[in-house]
């Protein structure tokens, strides 16, 4: 009898295991819904905002241990900003999300940050928000100066109006 019940359990240990797993998605997703609103924060309101992309190399331990520039430097993100929010105590998503509405909106509401990375340990968050450097949303460099030269060039050969020299400028 003792045997048959611990295998009953496997499942519901696997069940709440996978379920656990998801979470850190279904924050992201639940972020990305809470920025992409209207959203008022202290005495301030922000603008819809378009969504964070989930960045793996932002996934850092839960615990909040590791030092955040370090962890991200050996995970080869060339950040040019970084913010990350610890929380200790939300048992779900819809707890973890009023947490940061109340004490972290103006982290998740700035519109500099662009990645997002969670993690959870049990009770443990961890959020990462991040900017990379301009320099690591580039292409090929050879392929992103042709396409420049290829826009002034285009632009050079649109018509244009020139200003007479005894014309006033316009404000």
């Amino acid at each position: 009898m003792r045997t048959f019940r611990s295998l009953a359990l496997v499942p519901m240990v696997l069940l709440a295991a996978q379920a656990q797993a998801d979470e850190p998605g279904e924050l992201a997703q639940a972020l990305n819904t809470y920025r992409g609103q209207y959203q008022r924060c202290g005495d301030q309101a922000s603008q819809p905002l378009p969504p964070l992309a989930s960045d793996p190399r932002l996934v850092l331990p839960a615990d909040g241990a590791a030092d955040l520039q370090g962890a991200l430097t050996k995970a080869g993100y060339p950040m040019a900003n970084v913010r990350a929010i610890s929380l200790s105590g939300p048992r779900d998503v819809q707890a973890a999300l009023a947490a940061v509405r109340d004490s972290f909106c103006k982290v998740v509401l700035d519109p500099q940050f662009v990645d997002i990375g969670i993690s959870q340990a049990g009770r443990d968050w961890r959020i990462v928000l991040a900017r990379p450097l301009l320099s690591a949303r580039l292409g090929d460099p050879q392929a992103e100066g042709q396409a420049l030269l290829a826009a002034l060039n285009s632009a050079r050969g649109q018509p244009r109006a020139l200003r007479q020299p005894d014309e006033p400028d316009l404000p």
